[in-house]
């Protein structure tokens, strides 16, 4: 007799037989062979070939999504801050669709030019200029196609800043020199196109005297525009002038150079005389002495203003007497003829130089030989309060002097020669050693404003040295010129203006009138102004005021119920000057 199975345990039995047979069913289909024994199928060459085209394919697909299309933005921008500009070079994409590239620089209210620039599609270069010295610009760089952007915009930053400039005389193709860059200074193109040679800067470091060759005149540039001063046009400054000599006055107000003289409305090619030039007024100065109302005069060579302002010193070659050392007075105008003649045994022979020590107490003197009874051509030190001839100095080491160049420190004096030059302790009148002196066919020398560079021109290769005073040691870097410069001058460094004084605001309901005095110690080339909260001012808020003359200036833009502070700097080429900041109002 067979018992009953209860539900609870027959349900798991059934479960656990269906599910054996389903593992093995499953494993008779895995183990079962649908191929008859003669029907074994192999791979033929042309499968093979079929599955590697098939491969290849499959990776050059694989390839083309993972490499990016060109990139057709601008390529390899780079930056250079300069002084009142910023110079941006970058490389073309190839096959690219540009129209124009536009540089757009911020803040557009603190620059003397258009903020936007656009420029040429195939240009690979732009100055952008008319900056302000000590300022941050944002500047950005983008590609245009018929004004749609092409790539990415580049973004770049810089702050354009004063540096010495280095003028090389006659070197049409480069009359200035980047003291930074130490290679050709950029900008200069419209003094390059008239031919010009640069001489001179005044004192304050914002003019340059130049000879324009293209058009057979003298003429000052501006620094900060770099284009030419217009002056007042006279036959003096323009056809007359033959720079073989200039000097500027100590607040860069006048300038002594050397002329033809006028004779019967034509210029004589013989002599040489000289003007001052007023270079406010551009007018030449009347009522200077005439040195040939002594005596005639073959020409004046050499002529050199005292750094005191008081005396302006020249040297005129009579045609029947020996040359004579002359002063002018340049508040009376008078000749001071106290100075002794030193008698000269070859009278044709011009004095080649001379030049004040910058505490105007002493004057150096190089002459030719026969001069002061000498048998050698030499130099002489005089001293302005005795007028006498210092016999402490050291022998001149070499004949046929050209230049006795005073550094501005007063602290050395370089004497130039054909061959080479000595440099001279004024302290201890004593030569310095050390210095690389054998430099052949030395044409002129020039120091920093600073006396802490010395530069040196030459008729042969190297055509200039730049030598490092503290080391003694030529300095690396500088690029090499091709052809022979001449004069040399260095551009003066001054610090940007002192603040200005008496600053006032008065206040009306959406504006205020802001008063100042202006700094005395720079020339002032605008005003910034800068209003604080800038958030709350309807319009710009920091701004440049174009008027150099201004000591007064309306704020618009003003909420009635709003407290604001402004602050006014003023601008020389040097930089931002010093800010002065009112109290609330």
């Amino acid at each position: 007799m067979r018992g009953d199975l209860h539900p609870t345990i027959l349900f798991p039995l059934v479960f656990l037989l269906l599910l054996s047979c389903s593992s093995s069913e499953n494993r008779d289909d895995r183990n079962t062979d649908t191929t008859a024994p003669n029907d074994v199928k192999t791979d033929t060459e042309e499968d093979i070939q079929q599955d590697s085209e098939g491969i290849d394919q499959d990776i050059n697909q694989a390839e083309d999504i993972d490499e990016e299309a060109p990139d057709p933005s601008l390529q390899n921008m780079r930056s250079e801050a300069l002084e009142g500009m910023v110079n941006f070079s970058w490389d073309l994409p190839e096959d690219n669709t540009y129209t124009e590239i536009r540089i757009t620089a911020s803040p557009a209210d603190v620059m003397w030019g258009e903020a936007e620039r656009r420029i040429d599609p195939e240009a690979t270069e732009y100055l952008f200029d008319k900056l302000v010295n000590d300022i941050h610009y944002t500047f950005e760089i983008q590609a245009f196609s018929d004004d749609e952007e092409v790539g990415e915009a580049i973004i770049r930053d810089a702050i354009p800043f004063s540096r010495p400039l280095l003028s090389v005389g006659v070197h049409q193709s480069l009359p200035i020199i980047d003291s930074v860059t130490k290679k050709r200074a950029l900008g200069w193109g419209a003094l390059v196109e008239q031919v010009g040679s640069a001489y001179s800067w005044s004192p304050d470091g914002t003019k340059l005297v130049t000879y324009l060759g293209a058009r057979q005149r003298c003429a000052l540039f501006d620094r900060a525009t770099r284009k030419e001063i217009q002056l007042e046009p006279s036959d003096e400054f323009g056809s007359l002038c033959m720079p073989a000599d200039y000097s500027w006055s100590p607040d860069s107000r006048q300038l002594a150079f050397t002329r033809l003289p006028e004779d019967n409305e034509l210029p004589a090619t013989s002599s040489l005389t000289y003007s001052v030039l007023d270079t406010q007024t551009g007018e030449i100065e009347p009522d200077w002495p005439d040195p040939a109302e002594i005596s005639p005069i073959e020409l004046i060579f050499t002529l050199d203003w005292s750094p005191d302002g008081k005396r302006l010193a020249i040297y005129p070659n009579y045609s029947n007497k020996p040359p004579r050392l002359m002063t002018i007075n340049t508040n009376t105008k008078e000749f001071d003829l106290d100075w002794p003649e030193h008698p000269n045994s070859n009278p044709t022979h011009s004095v080649n130089y001379i030049q004040w020590s910058p505490d105007s107490k002493r004057l150096a003197i190089a002459h030719p030989s026969g001069f002061n009874n000498r048998t050698e051509s030499g130099y002489l030190i005089l001293n302005a309060d005795t007028k006498e001839v210092e016999t402490n100095w050291p022998a001149f080491t070499s004949p046929l002097p050209s230049t006795t160049v005073w550094s501005p420190d007063g602290e050395l004096l370089i004497l130039t020669f054909s061959t080479g030059m000595q440099v001279i302790d004024t302290t201890t009148q004593e030569v310095v050693p050390g210095w690389p002196t054998e430099w052949p066919r030395i044409k002129d020398v020039a120091w920093s404003h600073d006396s802490e560079i010395l530069a040196i021109s030459s008729a042969e290769s190297p055509y200039l040295l730049i030598i490092d005073r503290d080391s003694k040691t030529i300095a690396d870097g500088w690029a090499p010129l091709t052809e022979p410069v001449g004069k040399l001058s260095w551009s003066p460094q001054h610090d940007p203006p002192t603040a200005p004084t008496d600053v006032e605001v008065t206040r009306a309901d959406s504006s205020a009138t802001l008063s100042w005095t202006a700094p005395a110690d720079a020339k002032i080339l605008d005003y910034r102004v800068t209003i604080e909260p800038a958030a709350q001012v309807d319009g710009p808020a920091d701004y440049l005021v174009f008027d150099p003359a201004a000591t007064e200036h309306v704020i618009e833009g003003l909420d009635p119920e709003v407290e604001y502070s402004v602050s006014i700097s003023a601008i020389s080429v040097f930089g931002v000057g010093e800010a002065a900041t009112s109290s609330s109002f």
